[in-house]
């Protein structure tokens, strides 16, 4: 069974939340996608990696980033090491599975090797 869980939110220690996607099935297999600064988690990018994950029976993560979409916070306060906190943040607190494979599109790119840098654990 593929359950779709929408506009979830992670509320961080310092007040701010992160609204995200998930979708979950009975498998140990996790795609968190990492969106593009100007598209956020509602993209033709998102949506096909969402698709795959059906098609694959895995589960899949995507959330918009600090100061964007759902997500709350100013966009001129946001960096990329906020962003990289933030998907660990997510990882640590609603992941169904220990490790993900990170798939970014733009910026997501940068903090998904950023986050393989830091967290190599949470990287499949």
């Amino acid at each position: 069974m593929f359950a779709f869980t929408q506009n979830k939110k992670l509320y961080l220690d310092d007040g701010h939340r992160l609204a995200y996607d998930i979708y979950r099935c009975n498998s140990e297999d996790l795609v968190v996608f990492l969106p593009n600064l100007s598209d956020g988690r509602f993209s033709t990018a998102s949506s096909n990696v969402e698709d795959w994950c059906e098609r694959n029976r895995s589960n899949f993560i995507c959330a918009d980033w600090f100061g964007r979409g759902g997500s709350s916070g100013k966009l001129m306060d946001a960096t990329i090491s906020r962003w990289t906190g933030d998907t660990i943040a997510l990882m640590d607190e609603v992941s169904p599975v220990s490790k993900a494979v990170f798939v970014g599109k733009g910026v997501g790119l940068w903090v998904a090797v950023l986050v393989a840098l830091k967290r190599p654990d949470l990287v499949r």
